[in-house]
C-alpha cells in the first residue's frame, strides 16, 4: 500500500508521502549496497519519483517540480557508469545462455573477462558514488515533503495519465514503422512511465489495475532486455573490446541483433494489445474505476465518467 494512492487521500498528500517512501527507499538500497545489481534498484526508485512527478505535473508548482526532477536525474547520472558495466555483464551472460548450443568452443569468454574486469573497476569507485547519491537523495527527500499539488483527485492526475498512454501509443507505432533501437528505447521509458503510474493507482480496482501493471511490466523487460544489448554492442562497448578477436565481435553482434529483432518482435505483440485503445477511452475508462473507488460505486459498470 505504500507506493499506491490511497483511497480518501489527496493527490497532494499522496505525492508527498509516495516521493518521501521512494527516496527513503532509494537511501535504504545505498545503505545495504554492496554489489552493483543494487545500484540498478536504486535506480529504478528514482524511476519510479519521476514518473510520479509527471503524473500531477500539470499542477505541480514547476520550480518545485524542476528543482526535485533535476536532483533525480543527477543523481541517477552518479550511479549511470556502474549500472551499464552490470547491465553489459548481465545482457552477455543472458545472451550466451540463451545461445548456447550456438557457441562453439571458448565462445566469447574473452569478451565476458574484459566486461568483468571493468564491472570491477566500478565496484571499487562505488563507495565514493554512493556517498554522494546519498547526500542527494536526503535532500530530495526533505524537497517532497514541502512540494505542492492540487489538492482535488482525478482532475489532477487524468492529464498525466492520458500524456503517459498517448506518448506510449506514438512510441509504439514509431517503433513498429522505423524498427530502429532508439525508438524502441523511447518506448520503453514512456511504457515505463505508464506502469508506474498504474502502480500508484493498483488500489482503484486491484484486479483490473494489478493485470495491466502484469503486463507492463512484462513489456518493459522485453524492451529493457533489448535495450542492454544495444548497451553491450554500443560503440563505447567495441572500443573496449578492441583487443578481442574480430570474429568474436561480430559473433557478439550477430547474436545480439538476432536477440533483440525477437524480443522487439514480443514487445510489438505485447504492445497492439495494451496500446489498442485511443488515449481518451483509456482514461474514460480509468476515470470509471477511480470513481467507483473514491465513491465506493458497486460494480463498475454504476461509475460512469464524469
Amino acid at each position: 500500500m505504500a507506493l499506491k494512492i490511497k483511497r480518501k487521500e489527496t493527490v497532494r498528500h499522496a505525492v508527498r508521502r509516495i516521493g518521501r517512501r521512494l527516496a527513503a527507499n532509494a537511501l535504504k538500497s545505498l545503505r545495504d549496497c554492496d554489489t552493483l545489481e543494487a545500484v540498478h534498484e536504486v535506480r529504478k526508485d528514482i524511476k519510479q519519483a519521476r514518473a510520479l512527478l509527471r503524473l500531477a505535473q500539470r499542477d505541480l508548482k514547476s520550480r518545485a517540480c524542476r528543482r526535485v526532477t533535476k536532483k533525480l536525474k543527477k543523481t541517477a547520472s552518479v550511479l549511470a557508469p556502474s549500472r551499464d558495466a552490470f547491465v553489459k555483464a548481465s545482457a552477455l551472460a543472458e545472451l550466451t545462455s540463451h545461445y548456447k548450443s550456438d557457441i562453439s568452443g571458448r565462445g566469447l569468454e574473452g569478451i565476458r573477462r574484459v566486461l568483468a574486469k571493468d564491472c570491477r573497476k566500478e565496484q571499487r569507485k562505488l563507495p565514493r558514488d554512493l556517498k554522494r547519491s546519498r547526500r542527494m537523495l536526503k535532500k530530495i527527500c526533505r524537497d517532497f515533503r514541502s512540494i505542492d499539488a492540487a489538492s482535488g483527485g482525478w482532475k489532477v492526475i487524468g492529464p498525466g495519465i492520458k500524456r503517459s498512454y498517448r506518448a506510449g501509443r506514438r512510441a509504439n507505432r514509431l517503433a513498429r514503422k522505423t524498427d530502429a533501437p532508439e525508438d524502441f528505447h523511447e518506448w520503453r521509458k514512456n511504457a515505463k512511465d505508464l506502469r508506474y503510474q498504474v502502480t500508484f493507482l493498483c488500489g482503484v480496482w486491484p484486479e483490473q489495475m494489478n493485470a495491466l501493471e502484469a503486463e507492463l511490466d512484462r513489456l518493459g523487460d522485453y524492451l529493457g532486455d533489448a535495450h542492454d544489448l544495444t548497451v553491450l554492442t554500443a560503440r563505447e562497448t567495441l572500443k573496449q573490446l578492441a583487443n578481442q578477436p574480430r570474429e568474436k565481435i561480430e559473433m557478439l553482434k550477430a547474436l545480439a541483433g538476432r536477440r533483440q529483432k525477437e524480443l522487439h518482435t514480443k514487445a510489438l505483440r505485447l504492445g497492439a494489445k495494451l496500446y489498442h485503445e485511443r488515449s481518451v477511452s483509456f482514461c474514460q475508462r480509468l476515470h470509471q474505476y477511480w470513481r467507483k473507488w473514491r465513491h465506493k460505486i458497486v460494480g463498475p459498470a454504476q461509475a460512469t465518467a464524469q
